[in-house]
């Protein structure tokens, strides 16, 4: 009778360990109650208390308790000590990753049900950019779901973006906005994430509606959402939309990229002057300067083209493009000539009309014909120059080389 009585509380024990452990604030031991045996128990539940912390605590057992083990059990308790030990010599290698990695391992082969340890060692792999061994380990912890392991979707989710499962990724991301107890600047983050997700899937409208959603949780990527909605309606020719949210950009970073995206959703020609004027004067690398003067140019050519068909009377007609296929001299030189160009051509149809008009687009056609010829006569006179400096140089050379040949011939014999 007796021992049919130890076998029932083996069997209630058995199914009861887990919930019981997790109720009570010693969730080990009591006085009625003595554990006798390890096997077939949960270890995480049993040794870990998480109240919702990010890190579960580890709770081990009293001398008393671990008294009362069998002796396969206490063979499992030293495996969960040290398990534990690896664990928190891991989180002490915030600047070796690949120890970090070395020790969240062997707290794993001591102890395969330390989930921490496998949630923990996904986003060292994801830190690491080994995403298929992030995703392989933040899958094994989904597997068996627990609330304070939320952030292994996110792991995950970043895992299968970075391998191109976009589909895979927007599951995972939505499994942790669903879950997620994170900051509300994490989520924004996240939910950035799965802008980007259904930006690259080519779902626009979802795209602008979770960076919202990102905008609404927290302001710290601004410029990111914004920057995303403007491509979002840009390929969507909604003109009229990208132009808000490039002016929100400028608002955020005066910078030349967002001007010219104002100029390019811009219709008023003299707006866009004025915002490719901006961008060029923000610029530094000359082959943006090139690209936004010939954007410049268009316009302003175009303007005096469309004044010369109404002038009424015959006039050569000022042409930037003709002037400027000269091929020779610097991008900065073209830059300054082109904006005294446009001035003087601009100065003569604000300030006349007709023949007097005529008479000052043929004095400016005058002066960059004396500016190309002035540009020609500064290349030869330079090119001539430095064939004179290189004829020098062979003087030099001769003379140096007649010197050493005398010297060798006249020198006194020993």
């Amino acid at each position: 009778m007796k021992r049919l009585f130890i076998y029932i509380l083996i069997f209630v024990f058995c199914l009861t360990a887990t919930g019981t452990f997790a109720e009570n604030s010693n969730k080990y031991y009591n006085e009625k109650t003595q554990i006798i045996s390890l096997n077939n128990v949960n270890l995480y539940d049993f040794f870990y208390e998480t109240n919702n912390s990010y890190v579960p605590k580890f709770i081990p057992l009293t001398k008393k308790q671990e008294s009362l083990l069998d002796r396969k059990s206490k063979q499992i308790y030293k495996k969960v000590l040290k398990s534990e030990k690896a664990f928190q010599r891991a989180l002490t290698q915030e600047s070796n990753l690949s120890k970090r990695i070395y020790y969240y391992h062997k707290a794993i082969k001591y102890n395969p049900q330390n989930y921490m340890a496998i949630a923990m060692l996904s986003e060292a792999y994801l830190a690491l950019k080994d995403y298929n061994n992030a995703l392989y380990y933040a899958q094994l912890v989904i597997s068996v779901y627990r609330k304070e392991f939320d952030f292994v979707y996110y792991v995950a989710g970043a895992a299968s973006n970075s391998l191109n499962d976009l589909n895979a990724s927007i599951r995972y991301f939505d499994a942790f906005l669903k879950n997620s107890n994170e900051s509300s600047e994490i989520n924004s983050f996240v939910m950035y994430l799965q802008a980007m997700n259904y930006f690259y899937l080519d779902r626009y409208s979802k795209a602008i509606d979770y960076a919202n959603l990102s905008l609404q949780k927290s302001k710290k990527y601004e410029k990111e959402n914004t920057l995303l909605k403007y491509y979002c309606y840009y390929i969507q020719k909604k003109y009229k939309y990208a132009k808000q949210e490039a002016w929100k950009l400028v608002q955020l970073e005066p910078s030349a990229e967002n001007y010219m995206k104002m100029a390019d959703n811009t219709e008023n020609l003299n707006d866009k002057l004025i915002y490719l004027n901006t961008a060029k004067r923000l610029y530094y690398d000359p082959k943006d300067i090139f690209y936004v003067n010939c954007e410049i140019a268009k316009i302003e050519q175009n303007k005096i083209n469309n004044v010369h068909k109404k002038m009424g009377v015959y006039s050569p007609k000022p042409d930037w493009f003709k002037i400027s296929n000269e091929n020779i001299g610097s991008i900065s030189y073209w830059n300054n000539r082109q904006d005294e160009f446009f001035a003087s051509t601009n100065s003569c149809i604000a300030k006349y009309k007709g023949s007097d008009l005529a008479k000052c687009f043929s004095d400016v056609i005058n002066n960059e014909k004396e500016k190309t010829m002035n540009l020609k006569k500064s290349i030869y006179d330079s090119q001539m120059l430095y064939l004179q400096l290189q004829q020098l140089d062979a003087i030099q050379d001769n003379n140096k080389l007649q010197r050493q040949q005398n010297y060798l011939l006249n020198r006194p014999s020993l």
